[in-house]
């Protein structure tokens, strides 16, 4: 949503037919919240960028997963197109247990939702390192 709203107002600024369609007050609010954001919208896709989402990403899918069943998780395509599981098949389920707290089950449902979590949290932890050492300083 911030991204289409930052690429609305860059529009704005540019294409007429667009402009020509907002009332004189709408468009002169839009351009005064351009520019507050224009100087942070580096900072604001920073946040944005999957390095930061996966791992809330991977805690949210978790709890929306029953961890017995599997309902509420994406169908393995594989299992779909070929009748056998795949390597990853188990993986929701394993994601579902390791969010409530089940680490020793989720291993052996799936072991390899270990490595996946360690590269989340690795992502994570570097996106938001490098975040607070910028400071808030924007890209030229």
């Amino acid at each position: 949503m911030v991204i289409r709203l930052i690429g609305i107002l860059n529009d704005c600024r540019t294409v007429n037919g667009y402009e020509s369609g907002l009332s004189h007050g709408h468009k002169d609010r839009l351009m005064r919240t351009a520019d507050l954001i224009r100087p942070y919208k580096p900072a604001i896709l920073d946040l944005l960028s999957v390095r930061t989402l996966m791992l809330p990403a991977l805690v949210a899918y978790g709890f929306l997963v029953n961890p017995l069943t599997g309902h509420g998780g994406l169908p393995c395509i594989w299992r779909v197109c070929f009748g056998f599981e795949c390597p990853g098949c188990g993986l929701s389920r394993a994601d579902a247990l390791l969010v409530r707290g089940s680490f020793r089950d989720a291993v052996a449902l799936n072991w390899l939702i270990v490595p996946v979590w360690l590269v989340a949290i690795k992502s994570f932890v570097s996106q938001v390192l490098t975040l607070i050492k910028k400071g808030g300083e924007t890209h030229g």
